[in-house]
This record gives structure tokens, C-alpha cells and sequence, in this order.
């Protein structure tokens, strides 16, 4: 039986607790109690004749027709959003392209409140899902609903730099939790809280538990119960950033080619890890989800789930940020969800959870090839997109010229990008540079074509000869 959320309204910030409803979008279908039919004079709605659209339609492809050696490999289907429908899972123009509710159109809210129970499961009672513009629109409604000026939020060591330029100007001091090659340390979240002296102690953890950017690493189940025993330990609330969630992949066998488990939709869904979002009894996990990785990023779409405060108070900033996402990137989701059900896009997410394992493991291969191992270290990431590499600061030829490790970082970057090899620097990650003693890149194998990952990563070995003795 499911369990009520706690009353976590304490950890709300000065500027989301004073959020007030508008009174426009609460009159918003406002029905009569003796039964009339209301004529609105109130909203300034558009009328939807004066849009320039009447029809929209695209080409998806038809269901397992991405699989290698299908009957329909190829085929394709055609989507059509029409101005006006009188089906509720239809999402038509004349809906889609008006002023919508924050939360989402209905038809895709729905559609992704299911996926979101059958994937997680959320224990308790109420929970619900709001769409945002993509988690990077969500990370900053969640610090904004949840942190004041001044106040402390802990994140993992190396992050997503969106993520700190997000945080920084908003005044927060951003406290790092050490890391080894399998994510965030319990133990190192639990010194800092225990050991807290400086004023009110963080609120907040910011994290992503799979394909970690930019690390790669991949929380493991006991990992994220330890962690989550501490949130309710030191009280903090856990943001839960998984745009890679679907990416998850088996182990890498030193090949370039991936070999497909084809699982049934039953066996992928069983195998996917943990979230946080599914042992969360007390409502203390905001997760957020995002099309950009398995969809399109350009859709600008994704979606929080919480449990119902943290959602009422993320619509109230919705109402006057952002309105709603895209009606027209709702419209053509919706189209493409309603054709493909909840099989069809489970088999979609299966197919791009292969696809990304191939592409991992060949440029594992790549850099097993050309990267001199005597200096380079790197684990097979279990999720993601990203490959974390060292390069040993020991072997540094200019040891004697006292250059910062961004300096020698930026130095490399520069003559890669001379040389036809752009990768990014691990400097570019770091929460608190003055405890960065180490040199690191990422590397992508999301982009690239697949015959290109060799010349790339040739051309940067070639380049760190001129760098490093080895």
C-alpha cells in the first residue's frame, strides 16, 4: 500500500514559498453550477482560426523497423496532428498551439506519468509529473523552489558545468562529495554533514546517478540506498538528474562490435538499475527526466517527478518562467507516442541502449589501440556517453615551468584542435579547483561516425607525445 510524502515544506526557498497562483490560469475552465455553458471574456486567448497552421504531420519509423534484418528494416509511418479532434489522447493544433497549462498537455502528461509508474513505481501516494523545457530548465526551477542566496548544495565532484553556472550566480556555495570509479562516496557525504560547521548545513544533493557527466560512472543500488538513508538522516532533498538513464549497457569485452541481448521489453525494464525515485518513502526525491538523449534534445522536453508540493510549487514557477513547453514539439510527441504505445517506445529505448554500446565499445577500442597505456587510465563506462580518462601529471615533460593543470590541460586542448581532435578538458568539470591535482579529458562516442573514432583518437595520442614521456 502506498505511503503519504512528508511534509517537506520547511525546505522550501524564501522566493518559492511567496509564489502566489495566477488568477488567470486558475479561472482557466471554470464551469458553471447552474450548468450553462461559460463564454469566456476573461483570458487572452488567441483564436485559434488566426493560427497559420491547419495540419502537421511527420514520418516516424514503424515499430522494430531500426532492428538489423527486420521484415519492415526501413519503414516508416505517418504521423498527422490535425487542427481540431474530439479523441482525449489526441493532442490537436488548436489545443497544442494556445497558451497551455504548465503542467503539460494532458495527453502527453498522461502518456509519460504511465511510463514513469511502470519504470519506477514511486512508493508513496500523490506523486505526479510536471514537463519542463529539458533538465536544464528543471535544474534551475528545482534550486530556485528549494534554495535561498548563501545557502550550501553538495554535488559530486566532477559535474555538468551547466549545472555549476546555474548554481554560482544564484550565490550558492557549492560543496564537492569525493568520487571513485563507481560515482558518488556514502562515506564522503556523511563526513561532510557529520563534520558541518560552516553555518546551516546543505539541503540539497545535486546528482546523476547514470553515465555520470563526466565521469561515466553508474551509481549501484546499495550506493544510492546509503545515500538515500543519509537524506533522511541529515534531512536533505535529492535532486535526481537522469537524462542517461536509458543508456545503460552490458559489459565491454575488448571488441569494437556489441552483441544485442534482445531482450523482451519485460527483461529490459527488469534490468534497468534502481532509481532513487523508486525507494523514495518520504517524498524527498525530485527526479528529472528528459527526451533529449532518446528523443531529440532540440524537442526541448522533459519532466520532474515529486511528490505533490514540490510539484504545486514547480507549476507556480512554471506560470510565470516559462508557461509550458513547446505545444508544438508536445503535439508531434504525443503523435509519435500514441502511435508507438508503450511497447513501441520501450522497444525504441532498447534499440538506442544498443546502439550506444556499440558505439562505446568502439571507442574503447580506439583509445585500447593508440592511447599509450603507461599514462592513461580509464574505465568502460556502464551507462551514458562520456569515457573519463587520466593522463599521469608524473610523466609531464615541463614539470619545472609550475603550470596549473588547467593551463597544461588547455595547452594539449589547443594543439588537438590544431591537429584535427577535439576533446574536452576535466578542468571544465571541476567543482573546487583548488583541490584538482590530477589531469583529465572526456571524451564523447555519442556523435562522431563510427570509422572516425580511430582517426581522433590517433591524432590525440600524437598529441600527448609531445606533452608526455612515455
Amino acid at each position: 500500500m502506498s505511503i503519504q510524502p512528508k511534509d517537506l515544506s520547511h525546505h522550501l526557498s524564501v522566493e518559492s514559498a511567496s509564489r502566489k497562483p495566477s488568477p488567470l490560469k486558475a479561472i482557466a475552465g471554470s464551469v458553471s453550477k447552474k450548468g450553462l455553458n461559460v463564454i469566456s471574456l476573461a483570458g487572452g486567448l488567441p483564436n485559434p482560426q488566426y493560427f497559420p497552421f491547419r495540419e502537421m504531420g511527420a514520418e516516424i519509423p514503424s515499430i522494430g523497423s531500426w532492428v538489423r534484418g527486420a521484415e519492415n528494416e526501413g519503414n516508416l509511418s505517418n504521423v498527422s496532428v490535425p487542427m481540431d479532434s474530439q479523441n482525449e489522447d489526441d493532442l490537436p493544433l488548436s489545443v497544442a498551439l494556445q497558451y497551455g497549462k504548465g503542467s503539460g498537455c494532458a495527453p502527453l502528461s498522461k502518456f509519460l506519468k504511465e511510463h514513469t509508474q511502470l519504470i519506477h513505481s514511486p512508493p508513496y501516494k500523490d506523486w505526479d509529473i510536471l514537463l519542463t523545457t529539458g533538465n536544464t530548465q528543471g535544474l534551475d526551477m528545482c534550486l530556485r523552489m528549494l534554495l535561498n542566496r548563501g545557502d550550501s548544495i553538495l554535488v559530486e565532484k566532477y559535474t555538468f558545468p551547466s549545472a555549476l553556472q546555474a548554481m554560482r550566480p544564484m550565490g550558492l556555495n557549492v560543496v564537492s562529495v569525493d568520487m571513485d570509479k563507481n560515482g558518488m562516496l556514502p562515506e564522503s557525504l556523511d563526513n561532510i554533514l557529520s563534520n558541518w560547521k560552516d553555518g546551516n548545513k546543505p539541503r540539497v544533493l545535486y546528482t546523476i546517478p547514470s553515465g555520470q557527466n563526466p565521469t561515466g560512472s553508474t551509481l549501484s543500488v546499495e550506493r544510492k540506498e546509503k545515500i538515500y538513508a543519509l537524506a533522511q538522516k541529515h534531512d536533505f532533498i535529492i535532486i535526481e538528474d537522469e537524462p542517461y538513464y536509458y543508456l545503460q549497457m552490458d559489459e565491454y569485452q575488448h571488441k569494437p562490435e556489441a552483441v544485442d541481448p534482445k531482450f523482451t521489453n519485460e527483461e529490459f525494464v527488469k534490468n534497468l538499475i534502481t532509481s532513487f525515485l523508486h525507494i523514495d518513502v518520504d517524498g524527498r526525491v525530485i527526479r528529472m527526466d528528459s527526451l533529449s538523449k532518446v528523443v531529440a534534445p532540440g524537442s526541448r522536453i522533459g519532466w520532474i517527478t515529486a511528490q505533490p508540493l514540490f510539484i504545486e510549487r514547480s507549476l507556480r514557477y512554471t506560470e510565470t518562467a516559462s508557461q509550458n513547453a513547446s505545444g508544438i514539439s508536445q503535439a508531434l510527441l504525443q503523435a509519435l507516442f500514441q502511435t508507438w504505445g508503450h511497447d513501441g517506445y520501450l522497444a525504441w529505448l532498447k534499440n538506442i541502449r544498443f546502439s550506444y554500446t556499440e558505439r562505446r565499445n568502439a571507442l574503447l577500442y580506439a583509445m585500447d589501440k593508440y592511447l599509450p597505456k603507461s599514462i592513461c587510465s580509464y574505465i568502460a563506462p556502464e551507462a551514458g556517453m562520456f569515457i573519463w580518462f587520466e593522463v599521469d601529471k608524473a610523466a609531464y615533460k615541463f614539470a619545472d615551468q609550475g603550470k596549473s593543470i588547467a593551463e597544461i590541460e588547455s595547452e594539449i586542448h589547443a594543439d588537438a584542435i590544431e591537429d584535427g581532435a577535439n576533446v574536452a578538458c576535466g578542468n571544465w568539470f571541476v567543482v573546487d579547483s583548488s583541490i584538482n591535482d590530477k589531469i583529465f579529458f572526456r571524451v564523447t562516442f555519442a556523435y562522431a561516425e563510427l570509422h572516425e573514432f580511430e582517426i581522433a583518437i590517433e591524432r590525440f595520442a600524437n598529441v600527448l607525445k609531445k606533452f608526455f614521456n612515455f
